[in-house]
């Protein structure tokens, strides 16, 4: 069989399904995952894909049975593993085990809540920098030239207010972690919804 690679970047899960479900619609099956490349080989069937948080290797002992499991339906189709996640395809509609979306939601919840208490962190930090930006400037207080400062960095520093400059810096910690936030945010409530669904029609929607 023809192998055909490809290259992307995510930072969802959701959004990774969505895009090997379009790739499965062009008879690509995924055989293999190398940082941001993604092999598969074409062949004369349509493939849906599932991927599952396993909360640590597939290559456990407890993961692979759990693998093994889902391939003895007749279902599934173990393609490859990446971190503590398994990638599965199916040539029905591929849907995830009711531990699957568990997990998986437990973990993106872990994530936002990390990320949101940083990016809540940098605000803080931010705008007490601010406060202190404009004392500064009541006080007319600057950074001075001395030998400590390399001569390359004099021209950005000397002179400025260390509270404006350093509130530079914030600002895209800020807006970076509150953007991974609300990006882990919106899978977990992503997977919560396939929950409900479950709960509904005993299958979970992608």
């Amino acid at each position: 069989m023809k192998t055909v690679t490809k290259a992307n970047v995510f930072f969802d899960r959701a959004n990774e399904e969505k895009w090997l479900d379009r790739c499965g619609e062009q008879g690509l099956l995924l055989v293999g995952r190398r940082k941001f490349r993604y092999i598969f080989e074409e062949t004369g069937s349509k493939w849906s894909y599932a991927v599952e948080w396993l909360d640590s290797s597939p290559l456990t002992e407890e993961n692979a049975e759990y693998i093994n499991q889902k391939e003895l339906s007749g279902r599934y189709r173990y393609c490859c593993g990446r971190s503590c996640f398994a990638y599965f395809a199916s040539e029905s509609r591929a849907v995830h085990s009711e531990r699957g979306v568990a997990r998986t939601q437990k973990r993106y919840n872990a994530i936002t809540v990390f990320w949101a208490l940083l990016a809540l962190f940098f605000i803080g930090l931010l705008i007490y920098n601010i406060v202190w930006a404009g004392k500064f400037d009541t006080m007319e207080y600057v950074i001075e030239d001395t030998s400590d400062i390399p001569e390359f960095l004099k021209s950005l520093l000397v002179g400025k207010n260390p509270a404006r400059l350093f509130s530079y810096v914030l600002w895209p910690l800020a807006g970076i972690a509150a953007c991974i936030a609300a990006g882990c945010g919106s899978a977990a409530l992503h997977y919560r919804a396939a929950g409900k669904s479950f709960a509904k029609t005993g299958e979970f929607d992608k």
